[in-house]
């Protein structure tokens, strides 16, 4: 598994700058990936805006987001994806 708490947007992606001047406005998301292997990749990552908990599939993996409000939040939950 792998945990990747310090997460920063690129350029080019779409968070807007004063959620990033004001924390008290930033959501974050869990993203977690789990691939049809068994591999799970977990990461904390501010929310895009507007962003919604949800769940889609592709071919290699299951992508599920989950949003809250805080990092303490968003952390624990990480935690019981790595106790998975």
């Amino acid at each position: 598994m792998v945990y990747n708490r310090n997460y920063y947007p690129k350029s080019g992606e779409t968070e807007s700058q004063e959620n990033w001047l004001h924390p008290e406005l930033v959501k974050y998301a869990v993203e977690a990936r789990i691939f049809n292997t068994g591999k799970i990749i977990v990461k904390v990552r501010p929310a895009l805006e507007g962003e919604k908990s949800n769940m889609h599939e592709t071919r290699a993996c299951d992508i599920w987001v989950d949003v809250f409000d805080s990092a303490q939040e968003a952390d624990e939950f990480c935690r019981q994806y790595q106790k998975a």
